[in-house]
């Protein structure tokens, strides 16, 4: 599956995302997410590195289960000692759950599965159509590839400050105040790279004729193949199939 078109690739995403909000029972949501943990498996991924992504998120899971459980008319009778406890109560809060588990572990997934390059080209190829309308398609999608390359280096020279001024700090490293502190000292020197960089990067653009006008050729041209449509085809059976059931 890494081999496919990028287009596949989302095309997939979507389907197994709507899937996730068709179907309305905790065995089903539990099918699911054996499914996913399987293509990531089957992907060749670590389980701990898709998770890691989105390690702030999991943090939600237990508030989501009991903020649920509350807000529900029956769960605030159960808080207030006017409902006894019964398992039916904790269908509802654990479906939500395990829906929003599912979908933070499909964000995970398609974040490693889906570079972020492919991901653009997937969207600009798909949007493309719409120059025929007179959107500037190619203008806007040159903005955002200049800024998918462009921060990455802001972030590697702000890590390059930051070791620079644990080394002049005498505080302890792991204390809040000392890296707000350091946070704050990068901020000059970083705007002003940024700036330079800003700055080359537009000449770099004049320079290459970015306002000529002239066609431009892809870094990675995308071409559908039998396994492409063989996999979108398989990812549309199983959403209609996923309609049907439900």
């Amino acid at each position: 599956m890494k081999q496919l078109d990028p287009r596949a690739k989302l095309f997939w995403s979507f389907a197994w995302m709507i899937s996730l909000f068709l179907i309305y029972s905790s065995q089903g949501q539990m099918l699911c997410l054996v499914l996913t943990l399987l293509l990531i498996r089957i992907n060749g991924m670590r389980l701990n590195r898709v998770l890691h992504s989105v390690r702030y998120l999991l943090v939600f899971l237990p508030l989501t289960f009991l903020v649920h459980l509350l807000l529900t008319s029956r769960g605030w009778r159960l808080f207030t000692g006017e409902l006894q406890f019964s398992l039916t109560l904790l269908e509802q809060p654990v479906l939500f759950t395990i829906r929003v588990t599912n979908l933070i572990l499909l964000m995970a997934f398609v974040l490693q599965w889906i570079r972020d390059i492919e991901f653009l080209d997937a969207v600009y190829q798909l949007l493309r159509p719409l120059q025929r309308l007179g959107w500037r398609i190619d203008d806007f999608f040159q903005i955002i590839f200049i800024a998918v390359k462009f921060f990455p280096i802001l972030r590697e020279e702000y890590r390059r400050l930051d070791e620079g001024w644990k080394l002049l700090s005498d505080s302890p490293d792991g204390r809040l105040t000392e890296r707000v502190r350091r946070v704050r000292k990068s901020l000059v020197p970083l705007m002003i790279f940024s700036f330079q960089r800003a700055e080359t990067l537009a000449d770099a653009i004049s320079v290459r004729g970015y306002d000529a006008g002239v066609r431009r050729s892809a870094y990675q041209p995308l071409n559908f193949r039998l396994g492409d449509w063989l996999s979108c085809g398989l990812a549309l059976s199983l959403l209609v199939s996923i309609i049907i059931w439900v």
